[in-house]
């Protein structure tokens, strides 16, 4: 999608983008209590940027539209365990996921950017 609005003019692609990355960064709000599925959105949202100069100065433009990743990867450092649901809002996964989750993943290096982001305090 963001590609697409590449091709057009000035004026629609700067329609086009904003308006899917709004209803983007909308939805990611509203699915913002599960853990896994945030982990991946703002994984991919930091690849994308570095790659695609639009979605970087979009990004530039409307940090306040995406403001609240960064609140919540401040509010949610570790995964939750499942001890944890009682006290917490955030759960891990959506529910009836087919993913399986595992300990190991989160000290993996497929992570490594937010590990970094984290463990440096720059979120």
């Amino acid at each position: 999608m963001i590609e697409a609005g590449e091709a057009g003019s000035d004026l629609h692609r700067q329609y086009v983008v904003n308006k899917f990355l709004d209803n983007f960064f909308s939805l990611v709000e509203s699915q913002s209590g599960f853990f896994q599925w945030m982990e991946v959105v703002i994984d991919w949202v930091i690849k994308v940027t570095f790659r695609v100069p639009l979605m970087r100065d979009w990004m530039q433009q409307n940090a306040s539209r995406w403001a609240f990743l960064l609140d919540w990867l401040k509010q949610n450092p570790t995964p939750p365990m499942q001890q944890q649901y009682q006290d917490r809002v955030i759960r891990m996964n959506k529910p009836r996921s087919r993913v399986s989750t595992s300990a190991f993943r989160y000290n993996s290096r497929r992570n490594q950017a937010l590990c970094f982001y984290r463990k440096n305090s720059l979120i």
